[in-house]
């Protein structure tokens, strides 16, 4: 008696091929199922890590806010509101003035003292071509611009030059 087995000749290639075939579809199946559980995970993780990302980027923002909040401020401009009895030499006053307070800018403004301003300009006599003419501060803000209101008037004292 004959027995057919699964080598048998007649249909020998046929049944390794299907063998086969049936091998790599069982075999991508398991694959896709486990392949999908990971791809599944790595969605979690990255949905967990993006909620990670965006804690940590507000709290940046919120710090760089308060970084800037708390920077040294700096005196990065000069303002003169300059009354002057002869407006002919306004150009020269506000010339002279801006050169005696030219050191306060890029100082920290905590620095800057109104009185220090005050002080500078207060009582100074000023000589243009044989008059002499005194300088009296008005008012002195002090920011991030140096403000001071000043007066210039012709005087006949020679206490300083």
């Amino acid at each position: 008696m004959r027995s057919a087995g699964f080598f048998s000749p007649p249909f020998y290639w046929q049944r390794i091929a299907a063998a086969l075939l049936a091998g790599f579809i069982i075999g991508a199946a398991g694959a896709g199922f486990f392949a999908g559980r990971k791809v599944e995970r790595a969605e979690r993780e990255k949905e967990r890590l993006l909620e990670e990302l965006k804690k940590e980027q507000l709290q940046v923002k919120k710090l760089t806010e308060s970084l800037q909040e708390k920077r040294t401020r700096v005196v990065t401009r000069l303002t003169i509101d300059l009354e002057v009895g002869d407006p002919f030499h306004e150009g020269f006053f506000r010339g002279v003035i801006t050169e005696l307070l030219g050191e306060l800018v890029g100082m920290e403004v905590s620095r800057v003292d109104p009185r220090l301003v005050y002080k500078i300009l207060d009582g100074r006599i000023f000589e243009v071509k044989n008059e002499l003419y005194e300088c009296s501060v008005r008012w002195v803000l002090i920011s991030e611009t140096v403000e001071a209101g000043v007066a210039i008037n012709r005087t006949t004292d020679r206490r300083s030059e």
